[in-house]
């Protein structure tokens, strides 16, 4: 197993040098997009078997948000099953050398590299995530993720020189996120891997394919070495229940609040709208940092074009939206499809808790007649109640106020109450901007200030690390604990 760790090792160290100057700089590794995101080689009809289920139980696969069928199937067992084979396999794995599990996290993570179009095409048909957010930024950052891990416990458990010898870690569930499934459960798994422990892999109902193309590459590189492969297991079609003796990680919930939009003044209007646009219908509405709320004075605002009414900010608003909605270019590239049926009827729901200002058609996604789509929806309201709670899907709320300082009373509020991703402010007043970043300092927002020199994409481009915990040593050393 070593000769592994061996071949890997200069990356290793690269990847140990540039953590110790900071974590933010790890290189990704970028992949390049398809001219279509309807390539399912590799996928359709792929059959994910246990090899020790008996009599087989199959979950199907939900077909493609963008309408394609994937008849993805996956082997089923009870957790009292998995437990007995983790149990089995765990003590030879805890004490191999922790170069051996390094060298294979390491090999593992290479051959992960090696099939990264199949993994962005596996978000792709699961997540509904457009092609170029999956190829560009989301399995990148899910593999360099995974490679800070990597490093991180090894260096860890080498510098606290944790022995293997006597050692029973914990097995640990990774139960991964409908969205950003890779980014999330890659480093956990590395993490749990290097320090000695066997892990169970549960993924979300919705996005189960990345992660068991993820287990199949590990389980057979383990069982090349040779070693039980059953040190890593897939579990599907199971409740998000307690499982006793086992160390349960799971994503934190999305931030209460919807991320709210500050506009008081702005020498772009036009810009403005067309952000604000673009944010609302990047990947679906489905992003963790989408705008939900616009916050505007009654009066109105002052603008490159003079002072303009709320009214004139709808329109500018409402053309926006219909350009980019019904631009096929952009469904493909920054769109997507919706994940859930859920979302549509969300957004549907919502509508009826104020005044519709704006419900426009989406253009269908060229290649993909049958994709699930959902038009941008603008309402008007007052009430907290019905802007304050999350939302997903391109939905936003548009709240008149008497004046900037309640624009940013109420969005501070809400952001202390509920919680808050992130928050925006258009001004050209730098004392307004001032404000809002105090006021929304102790809630822990982060918070953007006319985001339009950059065009579209000044918002964080795609799924992306959004609610992703950094990777460090704090990262790692739950995986050294008893629960």
């Amino acid at each position: 197993m070593t000769m592994l760790f061996d071949r890997h090792r200069p990356r290793l160290d690269r990847a140990l040098r540039t953590l110790r100057r900071d974590a933010r700089l790890l290189p990704l590794i970028v992949g390049r997009s398809p001219p279509t995101a309807a390539e399912l080689d590799g996928l359709a009809g792929r059959r994910f078997a246990l090899e020790d289920a008996g009599t087989e139980q199959w979950v199907v696969a939900p077909p493609s948000p963008y309408g394609l069928p994937l008849d993805v199937r996956y082997g089923r067992a009870p957790p009292v099953r998995h437990l007995a084979a983790m149990a089995h396999a765990a003590p030879a794995w805890c004490t191999a050398s922790l170069s051996a599990r390094a060298g294979i996290a390491l090999e593992a993570l290479t051959r992960l590299e090696a099939m990264s179009p199949l993994l962005a095409r596996a978000l792709v048909h699961t997540t509904g995530e457009p092609a170029a957010v999956a190829f560009e930024r989301s399995v990148p950052l899910a593999l360099a993720r995974g490679l800070a891990a990597i490093a991180e416990a090894y260096e860890l458990m080498r510098r606290r020189q944790v022995p293997s010898e006597g050692r029973a870690p914990v097995p640990t569930l990774i139960e991964a996120p409908a969205r950003e499934p890779l980014g999330w459960a890659l480093p956990e798994l590395f993490a749990a891997l290097v320090t000695g422990g066997a892990v169970l892999v549960r993924p979300h109902p919705c996005a189960m394919l990345p992660l068991a193309l993820v287990v199949d590459v590990v389980r057979d590189l383990v069982r090349e070495q040779p070693a039980s492969p059953d040190v890593v297991r897939l579990d599907v079609g199971q409740a998000a229940i307690e499982v006793p003796g086992m160390r349960q990680v799971r994503s934190p919930p999305p931030a209460g609040a919807g991320n709210p939009v500050i506009v008081d003044s702005t020498d772009d209007v036009d810009g403005l709208c067309r952000q604000v646009a673009d944010a609302l219908l990047l990947c679906a509405g489905q992003r963790r940092e989408r705008p939900q709320t616009l916050f505007v004075p009654e009066d109105g605002l002052m603008t490159d074009r003079g002072h303009w009414p709320v009214a004139g900010l709808e329109r500018r608003l409402r053309l926006a939206l219909r350009l980019l909605a019904g631009d096929p270019a952009h469904g493909l590239r920054r769109r997507g499809a919706v994940q859930a049926p859920e979302t549509i009827d969300e957004v549907a729901a919502c509508a009826r808790l104020g005044t519709v200002v704006h419900q426009g058609a989406m253009a269908p996604l060229r290649g993909f007649p049958a994709a699930r789509t959902m038009g941008p929806v603008v309402v008007a309201t007052t009430h907290e109640a019905s802007y304050t709670p999350l939302r997903r899907g391109s939905l936003l709320f548009l709240v008149t106020t008497t004046n900037t300082a309640e624009s940013i009373e109420r969005a501070a509020f809400g952001a202390a109450t509920a919680g808050t991703a992130s928050a925006v402010v258009f001004s050209t007043d730098d004392r307004v901007v001032e404000t809002v970043a105090d006021a929304l300092h102790t809630s822990r927002t982060d918070v953007t200030c006319n985001p339009l020199a950059g065009g579209q994409g000044a918002w964080p481009d795609g799924f992306g690390d959004e609610g992703l915990p950094p990777v460090d040593e704090r990262f790692v050393e739950k995986y050294l604990e008893t629960p």
